[in-house]
């Protein structure tokens, strides 16, 4: 009877530590590689803005190195140099970012926003609009201060792991060059008109061989909107994209939680 008892009362005793199991969020390191590939050309060559929507959230961090959540990973944990150093080797790609960071595995809606690169903060598109309206902004669309590489991350767990990137990468403005404007021809004076022997005319106009440079025009806003389901911890997932592509890998953390 006592034997019976025991098997009965076993589940109930174990319940309050499977549900503070439950409660305890996993831990996460993340990775991320992001790099430039060569923009399609002809046929397959996309029209891109030039003043495109900002990334924006109501809820953005910044990675930190003080430790807590979304703790900035030190270059060594890093595990992912193999793959950042063939693209630094390959004549096509360009790597623009190596970033990693831990953080936990909560829902969506508890699931704040990273800002990439680090000190990179969003503006809210109210203030973007008056920045604008106020002269504050210059040719190219966006603001000023803008790197070249910006945009904000978010990695959430509800039934599986979600990663997602909003991203803008501003390409080079293309210097735009004309031949200066021959001036317009003028008869040649018989008598000059300072009583000087010497006649001139049009062909002794100060002469430029060089070429007029125009304002470059807006160069346009790569935009890397992409939500990407993982399934199993620790795969590396390729984001691709035509011209700024993503490398994510996310690894489970061994705690005494889990």
């Amino acid at each position: 009877m006592r034997k019976l008892a025991t098997i009965w009362l076993l589940p109930l005793l174990l319940l309050p530590l499977a549900a503070a199991a439950q409660d305890s969020p996993t831990l996460y390191e993340v990775e991320l590689i992001l790099f430039k590939q060569p923009e399609p050309e002809g046929a397959d060559a996309e029209d891109w803005p030039t003043n495109a929507e900002e990334p924006y959230a109501d809820e953005v961090v910044q990675l930190s190195t003080a430790g807590g959540n979304y703790q900035l990973l030190p270059n060594e944990a890093l595990q992912l140099h193999g793959i950042y150093n063939r693209l630094a080797q390959a004549p096509q790609y360009e790597p623009q970012l190596h970033i990693g960071w831990r953080q936990y595995g909560r829902p969506r809606d508890d699931s704040p926003w990273i800002a990439l690169p680090i000190g990179w903060q969003p503006v809210p598109p109210t203030q973007a609009a008056e920045e604008t309206d106020s002269g504050f902004r210059s040719f190219l669309g966006t603001r000023t201060d803008q790197p070249t590489l910006y945009g904000l991350v978010r990695v959430y767990e509800e039934r599986f792991i979600h990663a997602q990137v909003d991203l803008r990468y501003r390409g080079e403005p293309e210097q735009v060059t004309v031949p200066p404007a021959a001036p317009a021809a003028e008869p040649a004076l018989e008598q000059p008109l300072d009583g000087s022997d010497a006649a001139f005319g049009a062909n002794d106009w100060a002469e430029d061989d060089g070429f007029e440079t125009l304002e470059p025009p807006a160069p346009p806003i790569y935009v890397h909107r992409q939500q990407r389901r993982i399934r199993s911890a620790g795969v590396i997932h390729y984001l691709d994209h035509p011209v700024l592509s993503a490398i994510i890998q996310v690894r489970r953390v061994e705690t005494a939680n889990n």
